[in-house]
This record gives structure tokens, sequence and C-alpha cells, in this order.
């Protein structure tokens, strides 16, 4: 675990792993604890800590942001983590997992590639993806808001499920 000393309703440090004796001359103090097995920061301090002290997010989070057409696919250990949706910032706990992202812009790149597959199906509903599988003698038509954009040969296919609306049909070859 990690926690935030919190002092009169301010933050005044990151306490790392161990035993803490903090004095105070008056105000109140708090500590909101971090489980470090959950990586993402989930304390309501994110914000503050990157308007007001960018050196505290800089030793101790990663930071992952996204525009309103993009996503992150982000990674602890080298394994999918998860993936943050258009829009949001999410700070992640450098430590103890190595966290890196790979940002994605969805217009541009909706198709997700074969390799990032087994990762985001573990995921569930979570990966922000749809998953489509064109069977043998079938031709899938890839619809992109409502608009034919490409047809599929046999096989499975992920696209991103934001910002735009994906529909996979099947029709025979015959």
């Amino acid at each position: 675990e990690s926690a935030l000393l919190i002092q009169s309703g301010r933050f005044v440090r990151v306490l790392e792993a161990g035993r803490h004796i903090v004095t105070t001359f008056g105000g109140s103090i708090e500590t909101v604890v971090c489980p470090l097995a959950d990586p993402a920061f989930r304390a309501n301090w994110a914000d503050v800590l990157v308007r007001e002290r960018p050196e505290v997010v800089e030793r101790y989070f990663t930071i992952v942001e996204t525009r309103d057409a993009e996503v992150a696919v982000v990674y602890a250990n080298g394994k999918t983590l998860r993936v943050v949706p258009p829009g949001k910032r999410v700070l992640f706990w450098k430590e103890p997992l190595e966290i890196r992202a790979e940002v994605v812009d969805v217009i541009d790149a909706p198709e997700i590639p074969r390799a990032k597959l087994a990762g985001l199906t573990r995921l569930g509903l979570e990966s922000l993806a749809i998953f489509a599988t064109v069977e043998e003698s079938r031709t899938g038509l890839l619809f992109i808001d409502n608009r034919l954009v490409r047809t599929l040969g046999p096989g499975m296919y992920a696209f991103w499920n934001v910002v735009q609306t994906l529909r996979v049909e099947q029709v025979d070859l015959r």
C-alpha cells in the first residue's frame, strides 16, 4: 500500500510502504490508503496532484490521457491491463508494476491488430471493442456509421467500439 497524507484538507505528501510517524501542530490529519494491487490511482486527488504537484506525479505516477477520438491500451508488466476510454485521464502507480500505454486514434485506426486480440478478449466489455468472426465460405461486410467501408475475409476481427458505430454483417459467397 501507499497512502496520501492530507493535512487540513491539503495534500502534503505520498507515504510509501512502511511505518510513518506524523506530527502536527493543529489541524486535522487524514490518510487516503491506496492498495497497490490495483495500479490505477482511484483517489479523488488525481486532478489536484496533476495541477498543483507535477513533481509528485512525475515521481510516483504514469499519466495516461486520451483525447475525444482516442483510447489507450494500458499494459502492466507487458500484459493488457485495461483500456482507457476517450477523453479521460488516469494515473497509474509506477510501482510495483511497470506501466506502459499505447494511445490509438480510433477514427484513423478503427481495426484492432490481430496481435492485441487475446489481451482485449480477456477484458470482455471493458475492452471497448466489438469482436467478429467471419466464417469460412462467408464474407464480412464492415459498416462504420451505416456506411459500407470494406469486405472482410474469413477470420477473427476486432474494432474499437467508441466514437463511431460499427457493425459486421456476414453474407454467403455463393
